[in-house]
């Protein structure tokens, strides 16, 4: 019996994750308008952009709390806090992880700004 090379197994992708399904990232530059907002924070009271006109707003997005890295980006905006706020910056974070899950990585971190839920990526995408 003659034996046959096997034919390489085509691996069939993992679904795209909700991030993953964002068609094209529009980066903004030095001076674009932000789009508009309204999410809901770790508090659950909601914030929108357009509460902030005329402050300075550093709006970071990170994939999922309590992970290392998101962690670690998280730290180092609250540890420098105070220097955004000589500069009367406002710092929002922002990842599509639910207003509960916001509000556990708040308290754990010790966060001193608000921590933005987009379950729905709607500012995310935009």
């Amino acid at each position: 019996m003659k034996m046959r090379k096997a034919k390489p197994v085509k691996k069939t992708p993992k679904p795209a994750t909700k991030v993953g399904k964002v068609k094209e990232a529009i980066m903004l530059k030095v001076g674009d308008k932000a789009p508009s907002f309204r999410l809901k924070a770790d508090d659950g009271k909601e914030i929108s952009l357009a509460d902030l006109k005329g402050k300075p707003v550093v709006l970071y997005f990170y994939p999922k709390a309590m992970t290392p890295g998101c962690t670690l980006e998280t730290q180092n905006f609250r540890d420098l806090k105070p220097e955004f706020d000589k500069a009367g910056a406002v710092i929002l974070g922002c990842s599509g992880d639910t207003v509960e899950s916001q509000a556990k990585f708040h308290a754990k971190e010790k966060v001193n700004f608000p921590l933005l839920s987009d379950t729905e990526f709607e500012a995310i995408e935009a």
